[in-house]
């Protein structure tokens, strides 16, 4: 028996999936929040982060949500410091 495995190939430049994120404005409080998520590795913060996100962004709280299913806290940190908050 033999086994092949893939790996899902990803362009490591694009890490916000295509879409540039950079026209999204947060509140500080909210991307404050999502940052303060990320630096402690606390899915659970940053699931209750995405689902305020929702309401202004939902593209993005998706996008961060999968990468956040995959524990990529580095591509959610990535698509963060695209993004300014006002």
């Amino acid at each position: 028996m033999e086994f092949r495995f893939s790996e899902l190939e990803t362009d490591q430049s694009d890490e916000a999936g295509g879409k540039d994120w950079t026209d999204v404005v947060l509140s500080p409080d909210m991307y404050g929040d999502l940052s303060s998520a990320v630096e402690m590795y606390s899915i659970t913060d940053l699931r209750r982060g995405l689902e305020k996100l929702k309401e202004d962004a939902p593209d993005l709280a998706a996008h961060l949500g999968e990468l956040a299913s995959q524990f990529d806290m580095e591509g959610i940190k990535t698509a963060l410091d695209k993004i300014h908050s006002k």
